[in-house]
C-alpha cells in the first residue's frame, strides 16, 4: 500500500507500508528497509515476544509479488528481531 496508509480510527499510526518504486526488489532492498524502518519501530515497543507471519509474495519466482527475495533474505529478516 501507499506510505500514507497508516491505519484508521483507533488503529491510526499502527500500520506501516513501504512502497517500492518498481518491481524486482530483492534481498538488498528488503533488508535495508527492514533495518532502517521495520526494526526501529519494532524495537521501540520493546517486546518480550515476537511472532513472525511472513507471506511469500516477495519470493523470487512468485508471479504475484514480482520481487526477488531469496530464502537467504527471508532467513536474514527472520533473524533480525533477535
Amino acid at each position: 500500500g501507499p506510505a500514507g496508509e497508516v491505519g484508521v480510527r483507533e488503529g491510526a499510526g499502527y500500520n506501516v507500508n513501504i512502497p517500492w518504486p518498481h518491481s524486482g526488489m530483492g534481498d538488498a532492498e528488503y533488508l535495508l528497509a527492514f533495518e532502517r524502518v521495520v526494526m526501529p519501530i519494532a524495537r521501540s515497543y520493546n517486546p518480550e515476544l515476537v511472532l513472525v507471519s511472513a507471506g511469500f509474495d516477495a519470493a523470487h519466482g512468485d508471479p504475484l509479488g514480482g520481487c526477488n527475495v531469496t530464502p537467504y533474505g527471508y532467513g536474514q529478516m527472520t533473524n533480525m528481531p533477535r
